[in-house]
């Protein structure tokens, strides 16, 4: 069977016959052209036409695909590998150097015979516009173009803007592109819908020429001439347009292309044909200056450059920020804390200070008042002795004319010096002992010392007089002295300021919160000078007495633990609040 195989495999090689292995060797190549899109008119299509039919000619025409690209398009299908070869503005080509694209030919012509000096762009204006003499005058201006990358058409002027040391990004006010339709240019250019028009060197010509209009309409704006260029020009010459292979060509494609362009003849008309160029110095100084191409420059790689070369140094220097950064944040913060430590150990100072010199104006007030207890003990005793035996005598006396009304005289004044005596002896016990704390009931407490401030102060004037309890008031436990003494002189006070009124009122109401009672007197009395009212809580401003009465109140309610508080009423008078803790039974 191994045999058998064997024979029939000789005998269908030799029905094969050597001229169809050649065939089979020389199958032919398929080539992709793609062609950039022209500024229209373009003198350059008879060439590629050319061109064309070259390359099917080589190729055989159902091997040639030949496409047309926008300039993005075409820049987009090379750097994909999309094409083999391509047909597009030096400008263009260099920019794509970096895909490896080589350059076969430069269209050349009798009238253009430099390869690497055939095309420039020319800035036009208006020949009647004085103003516009040089490039500089056409700052801040308005000026047309095809594209923004078109080569001649834009790039070229902008490159001279910068050499003149213009930011070409911002020298013209406004740039209008008006897309391959290069007529348009002119026609704003001669109608004064802008100052100036970036063309093709010898378009202007041309387009005078075919419409058969005066060429000095026109100016070129820093003109320069070539010998080797038969039209003005504003910007440096360049390689005109050019056809390039890309990586994606195999060598045999490359060689055969190159032979077929080479073998075009010149284009009838305009003579143009396939030279060669070897100078783009100029052009790659332009894509470097603008920063197009491969020269562009992109932040993002930028940056990212830069982290990679210094980032050792960037992390140290990161550092010691972050560490100065953490040593001012914890300075201010220590400052701030130190601050407000000092504020308030000031503020406690002047606290301490104010307590002292209160403490020091109390203790002077209790020695006065132990040295006026001591002192007047046996003067008022006296009093009461000679009282009481006037009243007696009275008595006897009462049937030779002795009113009644005498006798009650004679009664008050035994009975307010046993009431000064009894106070007086409570004092120096509360000196020597201290407080002693008992229950007391508040009304009847109140109550009490109003009739007593009533009959010492305003005994001729009826007074209106309203005790209100708010809700349950527990029995306040506390020194019996103290209290009476505090309430006595806030009584007494606001009687002596209603006297004088029509309708004098005194209202008194209390009330139990928590462990707190709230006892608040209000009288409708003269109006009430507050400031001078703050400025006697030391020393009452009063004519009459020593004027230590307020003081004494103030100094006996801090010393059971409450608050005083004055307040002006509305209506008129004062009003007085007191706070005084409930206390604990003993």
């Amino acid at each position: 069977m191994k045999a058998a195989l064997l024979v029939l495999a000789s005998l269908l090689s030799c029905l094969i016959s050597p001229s169809a292995l050649g065939e089979e060797l020389t199958r032919p190549q398929k080539i992709r052209l793609a062609i950039s899109t022209l500024a229209e008119p373009s003198t350059n299509h008879p060439l590629i036409s050319l061109t064309v039919d070259a390359l099917q000619k080589e190729f055989g025409p159902q091997n040639v695909d030949v496409k047309v690209y926008q300039l993005s398009d075409l820049e987009k299908v090379i750097r994909k590998g999309g094409a083999d070869v391509f047909i597009s503005s030096s400008g263009t080509f260099r920019r794509l150097a970096d895909t490896g694209a080589r350059s076969i030919g430069t269209i050349v012509s009798e009238k253009l015979s430099d390869p690497n000096k055939s095309e420039g762009s020319a800035l036009i204006v208006r020949s009647d516009r004085k103003d516009l003499v040089h490039l500089r005058d056409l700052k801040g201006k308005v000026a047309a173009a095809n594209m923004p990358n078109g080569f001649s058409g834009h790039l070229m002027v902008l490159h001279e803007i910068y050499k003149q040391g213009f930011n070409p990004e911002k020298f013209f006010q406004k740039t209008i592109f008006v897309g391959h339709n290069v007529e348009k240019i002119v026609e704003k250019v001669l109608n004064g819908e802008v100052d100036g028009g970036i063309i093709r060197t010898c378009y202007w010509e041309e387009y005078a020429d075919r419409h058969n209009i005066d060429k000095n309409l026109i100016r070129v704006v820093d003109a320069k001439k070539d010998s080797s260029h038969a039209c003005q020009h504003t910007s440096e010459l360049f390689p005109n347009w050019i056809i390039a292979t890309t990586p994606s060509a195999s060598p045999e494609i490359a060689r055969r292309a190159v032979k077929s362009i080479l073998s075009v003849e010149p284009s009838p008309g305009n003579g143009l044909y396939w030279g060669l160029s070897t100078d783009f110095t100029q052009l790659d100084q332009l894509l470097k200056d603008l920063e197009i191409g491969p020269y562009e420059v992109k932040k993002e790689e930028i940056v990212q450059a830069f982290l990679k070369h210094y980032w050792n140094e960037i992390l140290i220097v990161a550092s010691v920020i972050l560490v100065f950064l953490l040593h001012h944040f914890r300075v201010q913060y220590l400052v701030r804390k130190r601050t407000a430590q000092l504020t308030q150990a000031h503020r406690s100072t002047r606290l301490i200070e104010a307590k002292y010199q209160k403490m020091q104006k109390v203790g002077i007030i209790g020695l006065l008042s132990s040295t006026v207890a001591h002192e007047i003990r046996q003067p008022l005793g006296s009093i009461q002795f000679f009282a009481k035996g006037l009243e007696n005598n009275l008595k006897k006396l009462k049937a030779n004319g002795i009113t009644d009304q005498h006798l009650l005289m004679a009664h008050n004044i035994v009975e307010e010096a046993q009431k000064a005596d009894e106070t007086i002896k409570r004092i120096r016990k509360l000196a020597r002992e201290g407080q002693t704390i008992k229950e007391i009931n508040i009304r009847d407490e109140i109550e009490k010392l109003i009739q007593d401030a009533v009959k010492a102060s305003c005994p001729a004037q009826k007074l209106h007089v309203k005790v209100e309890q708010i809700g349950d008031v527990q029995l306040f436990h506390g020194d019996q002295l103290c209290f009476d003494l505090v309430f006595s002189n806030v009584l007494r006070n606001a009687c002596e300021y209603i006297c004088t009124e029509r309708r004098p009122k005194l209202d008194v109401s209390i009330k139990e919160e928590g462990s707190f009672f709230f006892i608040t007197v209000t009288n409708n009395g003269p109006k009430v000078d507050m400031e001078s009212l703050e400025s006697s809580k030391l020393f009452s401003g009063k004519q009459q007495g020593m004027g230590f009465g307020l003081p004494i109140a103030i100094g006996l309610v801090d010393n059971m633990g409450g608050k005083i508080r004055f307040e002006e009423n509305p209506g008129g008078g004062l009003k007085v609040f007191v706070k005084l803790p409930a206390g604990e039974k003993r």
